[in-house]
């Protein structure tokens, strides 16, 4: 009988661990998928913010691209580009013709894409001033995000080990 209760407990156990790593692995890879798709979220609206603010602004798309934080438009002849390379947005801009007029990944300044599945109206007093179209999502988190997701995750961690205590 003694073997008997003996092995309960440990099968208990052990199932009791295995949920408690279980429900830790999910709520971890939750937490940082859904995270994730908050910070290329708010970098869509602000994308879109800046650029609709600029043609607004403007009345053309002229310029745009010195308009944007952290780009420069592409290196002409007589000016030798900078050291540094610009830094890539994850979205291409186009004009009302559908030409390129803010590059990003394989959409180049001034092609006329074909693409049309991807591509998402930029609408301003209900005319579409333009589109743009997702390349990719954005290539990492900034160290403010990586401090929440550090935290978050420690906080997690620390309440499974809790609850793992507990059993």
């Amino acid at each position: 009988m003694r073997s008997l209760t003996w092995k309960l407990t440990l099968v208990i156990l052990g199932m009791s661990l295995f949920s408690i790593a279980s429900v830790f692995l999910l709520t971890r890879w939750v937490t940082v998928r859904e995270f994730d798709r908050l910070v290329n979220a708010q970098a869509r609206a602000d994308f879109i913010e800046q650029v609709t603010t600029y043609y607004q602004n403007t009345g053309s798309w002229q310029g745009v691209m010195n308009a944007l934080p952290g780009r420069r438009p592409p290196p002409d002849t007589q000016n030798p580009p900078p050291a540094q390379p610009p830094r890539e947005a994850p979205y291409a801009l186009l004009n009302q013709q559908g030409c390129v007029v803010v590059p990003s990944g394989p959409f180049r300044l001034g092609d006329c894409p074909a693409v049309r599945e991807r591509r998402e109206p930029l609408l301003l007093d209900d005319e579409i001033i333009g589109t743009i179209i997702k390349v990719r999502e954005l290539a990492g988190r900034g160290p403010l995000e990586e401090a929440y997701l550090l935290r978050t995750n420690r906080a997690l961690f620390y309440s499974a080990i809790s609850v793992t205590l507990v059993a």
